[in-house]
């Protein structure tokens, strides 16, 4: 028994069985939101927000900042917005081009996906750890600063409404750090830990041969997250807009990056 090959690999069937299974849990409107908690703001890391109505045509369905809609008005970020539908065409057009090219030229592909992982994990776990480090010295300072204003307050420095407004402040920066903290150690161990899999990727592609539609299962095969930058001109439709998606085993994959693979 068990002795034929898989028509497809174990990891992927999990992914699969956990979409499919996700299919039960509908929105207010009644449909599944196949992004959710893959798409973050490049500026602030906040995921992105769904935005749909009644009164909104299905061509028309975007995605904005969780944090900017949250704080709108308060400038601490901006909309990064996205329409669902270009979204899909140009993450259903990158998954074709990585798979083909996965597959028409394998050895080419593995060669540079190998090169190109070691140089960017490097990279990127530098940043990560100088940025927690930034994070743990400011989170310091600030337990420091409280310290003094309490001090300073006792001995009647400050009257009590200086204190509540700065310490007000104070308290909220530092609500913010060290929420951020425990996601940058864990991203920072998540990197330590990582290496790419292409042979994986080879074989889902190898899996995925007439990809027509971008289906809830398609994208969370493929796609580990995808991070979208605010346009050039903010409120401009026409403005040109960066996007990073990250694929599932090789990572980012940009159009450039892939023509230089084969």
């Amino acid at each position: 028994m068990n002795t034929h090959e898989a028509i497809i690999d174990q990891a992927t069937w999990d992914i699969v069985r956990k979409v499919r299974a996700g299919k039960r849990r509908r929105t207010s409107m009644g449909d599944l939101n196949k992004y959710n908690g893959l798409l973050c703001c490049s500026d602030c890391g906040s995921k992105l927000y769904f935005v749909r109505g009644t009164t909104i045509k299905p061509e028309n369905y975007n995605f904005i900042c969780s944090r900017y809609r949250k704080h709108m008005g308060e400038e601490q970020c901006t909309p990064h917005s996205i329409k669902e539908v270009a979204l899909d065409e140009i993450i259903l057009e990158e998954i074709r081009k990585a798979t083909y090219y996965a597959r028409a030229k394998t050895k080419e592909f593995v060669e540079f996906i190998n090169k190109k992982s070691s140089s960017e994990n490097r990279r990127e776990l530098t940043v990560k750890t100088n940025e927690l480090s930034k994070l743990e010295k400011r989170n310091a300072e600030l337990n420091a600063l409280f310290k003094r204003l309490y001090e300073d307050n006792v001995l009647g420095k400050i009257t009590n409404e200086q204190f509540r407004m700065l310490s007000d402040g104070y308290n909220a920066e530092q609500r913010e750090i060290q929420e951020q903290i425990p996601k940058l150690q864990a991203e920072i161990e998540e990197l330590k830990a990582a290496s790419t899999n292409v042979d994986k990727f080879i074989d889902v592609a190898n899996k995925y041969t007439d990809l027509k539609e971008l289906t809830p299962e398609v994208l969370r095969v493929f796609i580990a997250k995808v991070v979208i930058h605010e346009r050039e001109c903010k409120w401009s439709k026409a403005s040109e807009q960066q996007i990073d998606i990250y694929f599932r085993y090789i990572g980012r994959l940009t159009a450039e990056q892939t023509k230089q693979a084969v």
